[in-house]
């Protein structure tokens, strides 16, 4: 009597590259919104539409094994007198929670960090006044 394949969950080829790759595609900001200070065509304030997207497909990559658990902003009410930081700080949950599990923290922080600034700085761009003055002073909280 032959013997039954056994189950394995298949991973893409070149698993630690590809994770690390689309990794940074979701926690990465094209120069462009860097520069103009406002999201891309189609973005929501959270990067440039990428990291939003993939979360509503979590199933197609969960062969990555990335930590999509969020508590939102920890120390911040997610949404501070109207200021939508709620995907934001999502999105630096995912980073923190990918990048410990991966061993890859100490490499990646800094770039999460400062992504989550980044979307923070387009948050308050759509403000204006003494409104974007008291978004920027809780970004940098």
């Amino acid at each position: 009597m032959p013997f039954a394949k056994p189950i394995s969950v298949r991973r893409p080829r070149n698993h630690r590259g590809e994770r690390g790759a689309q990794f940074r595609k979701l926690t990465h900001f094209p120069e462009i919104v860097r520069r103009v200070g406002r999201p891309a065509p189609g973005g929501d304030r959270a990067g440039d539409g990428r990291w939003p997207a993939a979360r509503n497909r979590r199933a197609k990559g969960a062969a990555y094994g990335f930590d999509w658990s969020t508590d939102y902003c920890t120390r911040l009410p997610d949404n501070p007198f109207g200021f939508p930081f709620k995907t934001s700080c999502a999105r630096q949950d995912f980073g923190y929670r990918s990048d410990k599990e991966a061993g890859t923290f100490a490499v990646d922080e800094p770039r999460v960090d400062r992504a989550l600034y980044e979307d923070f700085e387009r948050v308050c761009a759509v403000c204006s006044g003494a409104r974007k003055s008291s978004c920027n002073a809780l970004a940098w909280t």
